[in-house]
């Protein structure tokens, strides 16, 4: 609902307990009274501060969060958090780092809600080591991290642990529960969870005294009550139990019909009939709607499915935002009991998909989950089968290729189709703006690339509209375009001065005896491009250090190679930012990767203290060059002077500045923020989930609620804003410049869904990107022209078109397949090692790795004892379920980063990320260097709970620490 904070009941009711034990208000106070300026008088917070001093810590604490509910502002939950993180004591930032690693979704979680609601008063006295052995539905694993947390962490953090743990557990758990609660005599707590007949008000929350199927409704929440189904326990245990005379049947929730337009159902017809469809269609159009409407059909017709299974549909999109986002459009259709929404962030509700389809028709999740949930080894666990579902619907369906996890799960989908052809499989559904062209120059290369999505997707039908494009036209906003090209400023002293120090780093690297090896392979791929700050600067820069990793086995050779390129990659960002913002940016970018070089001076080579002292020789006559006003951007003038017209034009506009990096959406919204004319609009920033420095669900959604409100009237996005999130206030788009391709501007410009709005690209003249936009013109042309040229083909000729393909898709990725296995089996009987790209020490051996829930590579012997140290994360840990990331692990040598401490099942264990390695048969021969675990030419064994957490128990036993 607009104006409410839907994270916030996080701290307000899930970890309320725990925060009222362990935080003072005073604390954050400071932090959090400037955002609340305006919406809390003085007054209200004087008092709670004078709560603290009569009454004491715990009840201030209380206070506050009924202040913060009954406020319910937009960002409070982010305020607060931040607060907590800006604590000096650890102790408070853990708190913190808790609660986002839980990052509970909460239209989703009524039942751990009213769990933890009727534990709350008692929490911090509930043993929870008492109940563990009586609660059979925890595994091995569970029991573990809990008995850990009541050793390290209280009973309080361990009860929540346990709450939030016991309500992902397979039906039944409810029950056992309850016994236990009355095995160890907390009969008061049983009752609350399960009450006799003549105590049931007892559970109802306060003001509501009448029907007791309106127990976990909220005034502010959208209503998620079940209709027309069995309710169970494991659904909402909140309900009354069903053998209560008092227990009547919930109200039904409201429910839209959907009321489709006349294009809209020429979109839906092919799939309705039952093929397999893609649905092509411009931004902003429906297609969301038209993807619900067709899952609904689906769900309602009589028939099932044909394989005797019930039918299930999985929506699937490509980014963790749109879970959310496209499981409410499914709940305002459709009951919400029926639909659940699963991410990367819920947790182990991530490795349940086949459980959660017992009791849910709609799936909404991430397409790797669904590709997690099917590679699936786990013996605990019941294999998820693609045939398990009756509809898969791909959202953004276009990036149907290559390796991305919806053709990973198709390749499955195809696979069944060539060799089981009379087994059972699921209906398929693309939904997309515009199924792209590639690189295709000409119309026989766009109608390849798209019969190649059609054949990975097994489309029988295009679905586009014909008969209704007027009415399209007319409920479709068109913005209009302008692009902006500007000369880049030639006397740039920032430029000049970085580019005079990257001289004398590619001096270093041709004068090396590395270099001079690396020569004698006559690798005319290795020659340096002239013009820097460029993309094939960065990839020359790049190739050079995976040469040197892959060829030299000299230590000391490759060290100096690998810390030139490193210099140079940093510098080489540093001008992108001077050429996108300011040089003052550009400084601060610099400054920063030099305080982390500080923590490893006492490692430092010869050259690496070289490579040092350039910079701090001419970090002065850097900064007097940012504070000169003379030295400014050109291209960001031109930017600033056109985001100001068109807010002037239209004040109540909100627009998207696209841009290309992180980095420059942080040097971007700093520059807005100083700017007399721009600071009002408030700039917000929205960046991906990956890497470090990622937004989490949870900011991404605060941000989007704000920017919605209009508390930012400007998002500086990187691509991550261009596909599906639906953003209907923008009317403005800026893409400063950046570049994508055909399918990339479609989207970007789909952002501008408001009438009258304008879509610009602002670009410097010598960046190429005017014919580049160009091009794309030409090629969307292309696009749509192809598109309507397959769907005019007869069926019988499309279809062998799309056999043909697949045919051949399948024997080369057999070839590749092989090959792979044929790489590991060469290498399966052989100790290989790990050594450190930068300095060549041995880090362990393949036999020392062990893979835990495939992704995280863990070394679990002792063999890295004395070869790392552990140093502060300035990302701060991250708990996510049952693992915890804590501090970062450096090579003892020489300081290069190599992954991350993993605490897992009470014991703790080094994480190792591939890249930071050098992959080596013994005594130093390479056999090469990989970006991905998955590359790799050796198999990594799964991790072991009964293995592996043995010899670590006898390890630390034995006075050995990892």
């Amino acid at each position: 609902m607009a104006g409410v904070d839907t994270q916030l009941p996080l701290l307000t009711e899930v970890f309320r307990p725990y925060l009222i034990e362990n935080l003072k208000f005073s604390t954050i106070m400071a932090d959090m009274v400037s955002f609340l300026d305006g919406s809390v008088g003085a007054v209200e917070l004087f008092g709670i501060m004078t709560k603290e001093r009569e009454e004491g810590a715990p009840a201030a604490m209380d206070a506050f969060l009924d202040l913060l509910e009954k406020k319910s502002i937009p960002g409070s939950y982010s305020r607060f958090i931040n607060a907590l993180r800006n604590m000096e004591d650890e102790k408070v930032k853990h708190i913190a780092d808790w609660i986002e690693g839980i990052n509970l979704d909460m239209d989703t979680i009524e039942e751990q809600k009213h769990i933890v609601r009727a534990f709350a008063p008692k929490l911090k006295d509930v043993e929870t080591g008492l109940l563990i052995p009586h609660l059979q539905c925890l595994g091995r694993q569970d029991v573990e991290l809990l008995r850990a947390d009541v050793q390290n962490k209280g009973d309080c953090y361990a009860a929540i642990t346990l709450m939030l743990t016991i309500t992902t557990k397979q039906p039944g758990w409810f029950t056992e529960l309850v016994n236990a609660l009355r095995a160890v005599e907390r009969h008061e707590l049983a009752d609350l969870l399960d009450p006799p007949e003549d105590h049931i008000s007892e559970i109802l929350p306060p003001n509501i005294e009448e029907d007791p199927a309106e127990v976990c409704q909220e005034t502010d929440a959208p209503q998620e009550l079940q209709t027309n189904a069995e309710i169970k326990p494991q659904d909402n245990p909140q309900d009354i139990p069903q053998d209560n005379p008092q227990n009547n049947p919930q109200e039904p929730e409201e429910i839209e019909e959907i009321e489709l337009r006349e294009y809209q159902k020429e979109l839906a017809q092919p799939a309705i009939e039952g093929h397999n469809t893609v649905v092509v269609a411009p931004a902003g159009s429906g297609k969301t709607v038209v993807g619900v409407f067709i899952a609904n059909d689906h769900l309602n017709r009589e028939k099932g499915a044909s394989n005797g299974k019930p039918k299930k549909v999985a929506f699937l999109v490509n980014k963790v935002p749109l879970v959310k986002q496209q499981q409410d459009q499914f709940k305002k259709y459709m009951p919400s009991s029926k639909v659940i929404g699963v991410s990367g962030e819920m947790g182990s509700m991530t490795m349940e998909v086949k459980e959660l389809l017992k009791d849910r028709d709609v799936i909404v999740m991430t397409a790797q989950i669904l590709v997690n949930a099917l590679n699936n080894t786990d013996s605990n666990q019941q294999r998820l089968d693609i045939s398990d579902f009756s509809m898969i619907i791909m959202d953004e369906c276009h990036r149907c290729q290559k390796g991305d996890p919806y053709n990973v799960i198709m390749s499955k989908y195809r696979d069944m189709k060539i060799d089981s052809p009379d087994k059972s499989r699921p209906q398929i559904v693309g939904l997309t703006a515009g199924l792209g062209v590639g690189q295709a120059q000409s119309s026989y290369k766009a109608e390849s690339h798209i019969l190649m999505i059609c054949g990975n997707m097994d489309v029988h039908k295009i679905s586009i509209v014909e008969k209704n494009l007027e009415e399209l036209n007319e409920h479709v906003n068109i913005p209009t375009e302008e692009t902006i090209l500007v000369a880049r400023h030639h006397d740039d002293k920032f430029a000049e001065v970085v580019n005079s120090i990257m001289a004398k780093i590619e001096m270093i690297i041709m004068e090396s005896e590395g270099w001079k090896r690396l020569q004698k392979l006559d690798r005319n791929e290795l020659k340096c491009p002239n013009t820097r700050a460029t993309q094939p600067y960065e990839q020359w820069v790049v190739k050079v250090k995976d040469t040197s990793a892959k060829v030299l086995t000299d230590n000391d050779m490759r060290r100096v190679i690998v810390a030139c390129t490193n210099h140079l990659r940093e510098y080489n960002n540093a001008l992108f930012i001077n050429h996108a913002a300011r040089p003052k940016d550009g400084l601060t970018y610099l400054q920063k990767f030099f305080e982390n070089e500080n923590d490893k001076l006492d490692t430092f080579t010869e050259t690496e203290k070289q490579l040092h002292n350039f910079f701090t020789a001419v970090e002065e006559q850097l900064q007097v060059i940012v504070e000169d006003p003379a030295n400014c951007n050109p291209l960001l003038e031109k930017l600033g002077s056109t985001m100001k017209d068109a807010y002037n034009l239209k004040p109540d506009s909100c627009g998207i500045l696209f841009t290309t990096t992180r980095s420059s959406t942080e040097a971007l919204k700093a520059w807005i923020e100083e700017s007399e004319d721009l600071k009002h609009l408030n700039p917000g920033i929205l960046i991906g989930g990956g890497g470090s420095g990622g937004m989490t669900q949870s900011q991404q959604v605060d941000l989007l609620n704000m920017f919605k409100e209009k508390k930012h009237k400007l998002i500086v996005a990187t691509s991550v804003a261009e596909e599906g999130i639906d953003i209907q206030a923008c009317n403005l788009v800026f893409r400063y410049n950046y570049f994508s391709n055909t399918i990339g501007r479609i989207q970007a410009r789909g952002r501008n869904r408001a009438a009258f709005g304008r879509f610009f690209l602002i670009a410097s003249t010598d960046s190429g990107l005017g014919d580049l936009e160009q091009m794309n013109k030409i090629r969307e042309g292309m696009m749509n022209t192809a598109t309507r040229a397959i769907k005019a083909l007869e069926e019988k000729d499309f279809l062998e078109k799309i056999a043909k393909y697949q045919r051949t898709d399948k024997a080369e990725r057999r070839m590749r397949e092989k090959g792979k296995m044929e790489r590991k089996k060469e290498h399966c009987d052989v100790e290989i090692e790990l050594t450190c790209l930068q300095c060549g020490l041995v880090a362990c051996s393949n036999s020392d790795i062990r893979k835990i829930k495939n992704a995280h590579h863990a070394v679990v012997s002792d063999t890295m004892a004395g070869r790392y140290k552990k140093v502060p994360n300035p990302k701060k840990s991250k708990r996510i379920n049952d693992m915890e990331f804590l501090e970062k692990v450096v090579c003892i040598k020489c300081g290069a980063e190599w992954g991350c401490m993993l605490k897992y099942c009470g014991h703790f264990f080094p994480v190792l990320t591939i890249k930071a390695f050098i992959v080596n048969y013994g005594q130093g021969k390479p056999i090469g260097k990989y970006k991905q675990w998955s590359l790799v030419p050796f198999s990594v064994q799964d991790f072991s709970i009964e293995d592996d957490i043995e010899k670590q128990i006898n390890k630390e036993s034995g006075g050995s620490e990892v």
